[in-house]
């Protein structure tokens, strides 16, 4: 079971059978879920994949996200792109359970101020915090993450020290 991508959704109005623009179209489909503050997903047990959100329009109202209790999604999605939800405060609850996510992608979450959880993704190879200009600090032992290879911490502006990340290799 999936959620459709709502990137995918095309930027064109849909046209009705008689060749007239449909009532509710792509555009106007979109435009309640940028105003979208919470999206819970706890207890979907059949769940195999998230939606992606990204693309010409941004989540920036997104405040919480909650995928706990999701067994499958937690087995099976490696990537997580939650880019331009300026107002994501925190990580999604139950991030930290994914043990496949290798790549998380918060760029431009304005709002988020910690990512402790990540300490617990040890198959993370990728992940970019660019734009958290609340982020204040990045956990100690990340640079002890074995599978990690890149952190992208550009536009951190509240960033103070950074453990040490000797053993990444980008």
């Amino acid at each position: 079971t999936t959620l459709p991508d709502v990137v995918d959704m095309p930027a064109a109005q849909a046209e009705a059978a008689e060749g007239e623009p449909a009532k509710g179209g792509a555009e106007e489909m979109r435009r309640p879920l940028a105003l979208l503050e919470v999206l819970e997903l706890q207890g979907c047990t059949k769940l195999t994949r998230l939606p992606l959100f990204a693309g010409d329009w941004t989540m920036g109202a997104l405040r919480t996200v909650n995928v706990r209790a999701c067994p499958v999604l937690k087995r099976t999605v490696t990537a997580l792109h939650l880019d331009g939800c300026a107002a994501l405060e925190a990580l999604p609850v139950g991030v930290e359970e994914m043990s496949a996510l290798r790549t998380l992608s918060c760029a431009g979450c304005a709002g988020l101020t910690k990512v402790d959880e990540v300490l617990k993704l040890g198959r993370l190879t990728t992940l970019s915090l660019s734009g958290c200009a609340s982020l204040k600090a990045v956990p100690d032992g990340v640079g002890e993450l074995v599978a990690l290879e890149e952190i992208d911490l550009t536009g951190c502006a509240s960033l103070g020290n950074l453990p040490p990340l000797t053993k990444l290799t980008k």
